[in-house]
């Protein structure tokens, strides 16, 4: 045998042991990569037994020897594509594309397998078939049937499936999974490629390079096996938690550079695009967007609030960072994660109302109305101008809850809010002071303007006809009246006890009447206005 016949068929030998040994890591893999590690397994099993049937093809002297090895050798081509096809649709997490029935897959080449083991006999697969020597190498030479051009085509279609779906992962995965992807591309396109300049007939020595191809590819998967974790559960893990967070994650690198994300980021910020960010500076990425050049500008503060309006609806994220440092303590990056809290603010939002709001009448209570008044009498006290306070108290309440109820006494405390709403502008303050005493803040009013403010409520108030408690049932309130235009003191306070005498003045005088409280040069007057 020629030294360089010898060399091909041992080189031949080789790469048929390789894809044994790696077959053999894949299939060890099975239990942390599931069928993936099985499809692959299978794959490299077929690849392993056409490059060992080429060997034995091209040690033959005889066309019966070399016809044995052909039949040998269509058991594994014809098994390459559909195994790599099924291992991509898992690798690729499209699962779903798989039949139930898989054997459906399997059809065409089983039925090829039966046509091959036909060569010498009825030659369904391969008309004529013949050897010459090419130069030291038996070349075996056949008319390719209908049934060859069919299985040939087939097998093309299962191998661009599978490149398509390779590179639609690498143009939508993760840097990672990326890595690995063109990895599996290029193991496939190489003995695509040699298939196709084998078919054409441009192969030295007219050889099957299919087989001597399937070299690069099995040192790429040894890489991608020893390197970058291929079918081992990190990459796959880190995919499946990175994009399954309801957290958005955005990763930057030192410079500010966006290196990943998650597509959650997308889902918090639509008018992004992933394929188009990565690589770009986070603060032009986000330049129109005030909140996240804030949070972007200032690296070192953490826990942040931002909010997104979505369909008329906001959302609201808890802004976290976290800084990424390498083994020598230095920074390189920082992670940002946008943690959704909708529900947790739109709670507190609720409990702050229902803190600050009385439950009866839905009105301010006693402590949130103090609050309010408090901050706009030093409003006012700042950038000048009137207010005046009003407070009431219903007259002869305890009769009504004694002769009708508590019941019936809160549908009369409702109604008088209800109508004293009416009167009211949009920046006045109303709240329930306790009982059946409510209160009034009238920014920019002076007193003479809350006195007729305060009558027409009282007037209102008496108008009002409760009827479904009992016919002709009507109450009356008395007020009393204090304004910062003619008070000494501008403490609340004080403004306060004001109002209260001047109430008490009202009551004195017979009831649902209105009293205004007056301190001139220290003497403090309590009249009415009329």
């Amino acid at each position: 045998m020629h030294t360089t016949r010898f060399i091909v068929i041992i080189c031949l030998w080789i790469f048929s042991l390789t894809m044994v040994w790696l077959s053999i890591i894949s299939f060890n893999k099975w239990k942390i990569s599931g069928n993936s590690a099985i499809y692959l397994s299978l794959c490299m099993s077929s690849v392993s037994i056409y490059t060992l049937g080429y060997a034995m093809e091209l040690s033959s002297n005889t066309l019966e020897g070399i016809m044995f090895w052909v039949r040998f050798e269509h058991i594994g081509i014809q098994m390459i594509a559909p195994f790599l096809f099924l291992f991509t649709l898992h690798h690729t997490y499209n699962e779903k594309l798989i039949p139930k029935k898989r054997f459906l897959i399997f059809i065409i080449p089983v039925m090829n397998i039966i046509f091959a083991m036909t060569l010498g006999k009825q030659n369904i697969l391969h008309a004529n078939p013949y050897f010459v020597w090419v130069g030291q190498f038996p070349i075996f030479h056949y008319h390719q049937t209908i049934w060859m051009k069919l299985a040939l085509v087939y097998l093309y279609l299962l191998l661009i499936g599978s490149a398509f779906l390779i590179i639609r992962m690498m143009f939508g995965s993760t840097p990672v999974l990326r890595r690995q992807s063109i990895v599996f591309m290029i193991a496939i396109l190489i003995p695509f490629i040699s298939g196709l300049v084998y078919n054409s007939g441009n192969s030295p020595y007219n050889l099957d390079l299919t087989p001597f191809s399937f070299s690069i590819s099995s040192l790429l998967m040894s890489y991608g096996f020893l390197k970058l974790n291929i079918l081992t559960i990190v990459p796959m893990a880190r995919n499946l938690i990175f994009e399954g967070m309801r957290d958005g994650v955005l990763v930057l690198n030192g410079d500010g550079t966006i290196i990943d994300l998650n597509s959650q980021i997308i889902e918090i910020f639509p008018t992004l695009k992933k394929k188009t960010i990565i690589g770009k500076s986070a603060i032009s990425t986000f330049e129109d967007n005030p909140q996240m050049k804030l949070i972007l500008g200032n690296i070192n503060q953490d826990n942040t609030e931002i909010s997104v309006v979505r369909e008329k609806e906001t959302e609201y994220y808890q802004v976290r960072k976290s800084i990424l440092k390498n083994s020598k303590d230095e920074s390189v990056g920082v992670i940002i994660k946008f943690t959704i809290y909708t529900e947790v603010k739109n709670l507190h939002k609720a409990l702050e109302e229902l803190a600050d709001t009385d439950e009866l009448t839905g009105i301010c209570n006693r402590s949130s109305f103090l609050q309010n008044a408090e901050k706009e009498i030093l409003r006012i006290k700042r950038y000048g101008g009137n207010f005046s306070l009003i407070i009431f108290d219903l007259d002869h309440f305890k009769k009504i809850n004694d002769q009708f109820g508590h019941v019936n006494g809160d549908i009369v405390l409702r109604r008088v809010v209800n109508e004293c709403q009416k009167t009211l502008r949009k920046n006045d303050f109303f709240g329930r002071f306790g009982g059946e005493e409510f209160i009034f803040l009238l920014p920019e009013t002076n007193l003479k303007n809350g006195y007729f403010m305060a009558e027409r409520i009282r007037k209102a108030i008496e108008k009002i006809n409760f009827c479904e408690i009992q016919t002709g049932l009507h109450v009356t309130a008395s007020f009393g009246v204090v304004s910062n235009e003619n008070q000494i003191s501008e403490n609340l306070e004080d403004i306060l006890r004001s109002a209260d005498l001047a109430l008490y003045q009202a009551k004195e005088a017979g009831r649902n009447c209105t009293r205004i409280f007056q301190e001139m040069n220290g003497i403090a007057a309590i009249r009415n206005l009329d």
